[in-house]
């Protein structure tokens, strides 16, 4: 199955977009990844509890759960929080360029799928890619609640991700 027959059985409801991607030099990326690490995801995790309280339910988080992410600040190890526009690319750190998806099988699936194309990708160069951009807060699969899908479903883009951490890659 192609990669992009995978991307929209695993993300049905994330638009793909044609997406001008320049990277953005190392210094200025790292300040903004410094400044999620330490306390913007914390943040932006504490700002969707309480006003999306009923998405993380349909996420299938039980309110001890949602209790608990409201205490710690800290979301489950099941999920993670997305950004929309990669910071690499000039993204920022605003709420509205967040989302919180599973880690696996969403968020795999997305770098999956658009971390391949930006091999070979130098500071300041630019190439046109498609992008997975789901919407800012959270992105509930239609199957979430149902049932957890075990590693191994996605045999495509996990045939592109052994080849990016082969030469190296992260993610």
């Amino acid at each position: 199955m192609s990669a992009d027959k995978e991307i929209r059985e695993i993300l049905p409801r994330v638009p793909i977009k044609k997406f001008p991607y320049v990277r953005r030099p190392r210094p200025e990326h790292r300040a903004l990844r410094d400044a999620f690490q330490e306390g913007v995801r914390r943040d932006f995790v504490l700002h969707m509890v309480e006003n999306s309280g009923e998405a993380l339910r349909k996420a299938g988080l039980s309110k001890a759960q949602i209790d608990r992410i409201a205490e710690t600040g800290r979301l489950p190890s099941h999920l993670n929080v997305h950004h929309i526009r990669p910071l690499d690319d000039g993204g920022t750190n605003a709420f509205s360029n967040l989302v919180i998806m599973r880690k696996y099988p969403d968020h795999e699936a997305l770098h999956q799928y658009a971390d391949p194309q930006l091999r070979g990708l130098g500071l300041g160069q630019r190439r046109v890619i498609d992008l997975p951009m789901p919407p800012a807060g959270i992105y509930v699969a239609d199957n979430a609640a149902k049932q957890e899908i075990p590693r191994g479903n996605v045999p495509a883009l996990q045939a592109a991700a052994q080849v990016r951490r082969a030469r190296g890659g992260r993610r």
